[in-house]
């Protein structure tokens, strides 16, 4: 039985206000997963988008972004939280 790969993307906000290393903290995510997570690009369509916001506001811009889940970190208690799920 062969199973299909998924598909990952990234989206950081403008990083005006980062209250924690978004960069850093995407890496540990990239370990976790054993993939390397490019930017996501409009018109194509993912099984999932990380969106990285560097604060509370959340003003990542995910328009035009086709995803089947879209998953939205605040500060890096949110990716261990979501990391330790997997």
């Amino acid at each position: 039985m062969k199973f299909k790969k998924r598909s990952y993307a990234i989206k950081y906000c403008g990083g005006c206000h980062p209250q924690y290393d978004r960069v850093l903290e995407c890496k540990k995510l990239e370990l976790a997963l054993g993939c390397i997570l490019l930017p996501a690009e409009q018109g194509h369509r993912y099984d999932i988008i990380f969106v990285f916001n560097g604060c509370r506001s959340g003003c990542a811009d995910i328009s035009g972004l086709l995803s089947e889940q879209i998953i939205s970190f605040d500060s890096f208690q949110d990716v261990d939280g979501y990391v330790d799920t997997l």
